[in-house]
C-alpha cells in the first residue's frame, strides 16, 4: 500500500480521521479507511506535517481521533464474499467509479480509494454491518488493508443513462457485425 496515495486521499477531501487498535492507527478521509502498518503512533500535529499541510492551511482541514466505526476490520469474515472486479469504469459526476456485482444487485466504489493499491495484487470482498449496509473490504493475500464504503450514484437518471447506453452498444454492435 503506498501511503502517498493514502495522503492524497485524504488531502483531496480536506479529512483526516484517526482510529486505533491494539497495534497501529488506521487512516481515514470518511469513505474510505486504510492502516498505518510500521508507523509511529502519530498525534495530530504529527500526521498534518507527514501530510505536508502548512501551519497557515491547516485550519482548511477536518481532523478528528476517534473510535473504529461500527464495522468488522478482522481479516476474515464466515460471511464476506469475494467480488469479480469489472471490466470497465463509470465516469459519473465527476467520480470515476467501478461497478461490483454484489448480493444486493450492484454497487460502486469510488476508483481513487483504490490508488494506494496501485501495483498491488488486491482483492475486494463485499461485507455487511449489522444492520444490512454493505461495504467493501480490500484484501492484500489474507490482510485486510483497507475499507471503502459504496457510493450511491442510483437514481431514474442514472439507471435510464445505462439503458440508453446498452441500447446503443447492442446497435452498434449488430451495425459492426453486418459490416
Amino acid at each position: 500500500m503506498k501511503i502517498k496515495s493514502v495522503i492524497s486521499v485524504c488531502k483531496a477531501n480536506k479529512t483526516i480521521i484517526l482510529s486505533e487498535n491494539n497495534s497501529y492507527q488506521w487512516i481515514s478521509d470518511g469513505a474510505a479507511i486504510y492502516p498505518m502498518f510500521g508507523l509511529p503512533k502519530m498525534t495530530k500535529d504529527q500526521v498534518l506535517t507527514m501530510f505536508d499541510i502548512p501551519e497557515d492551511k491547516r485550519n482548511g482541514f477536518y481532523f478528528e481521533e476517534k473510535p473504529f466505526p461500527r464495522i468488522c476490520f478482522d481479516d476474515s469474515v464466515t460471511d464476506e464474499t469475494k467480488l469479480e472486479r469489472a471490466k470497465l469504469s463509470l465516469y459519473v459526476g465527476g467520480i470515476m467509479l467501478e461497478p461490483l456485482k454484489t448480493s444486493q444487485g450492484i454497487t460502486y466504489i469510488d476508483e481513487r480509494y483504490l490508488k494506494p493499491f496501485d501495483n498491488t495484487p488486491i482483492e475486494l470482498y463485499e461485507r455487511n454491518t449489522r444492520d444490512g449496509q454493505t461495504y467493501i473490504a480490500v484484501k492484500e493475500g489474507f490482510l485486510l488493508t483497507g475499507i471503502i464504503t459504496p457510493c450511491d450514484p442510483i437514481n431514474e437518471d442514472f439507471v435510464n443513462q445505462l439503458n440508453d447506453l446498452y441500447t446503443l452498444s447492442d446497435m452498434a454492435l449488430e451495425n459492426k457485425g453486418s459490416e
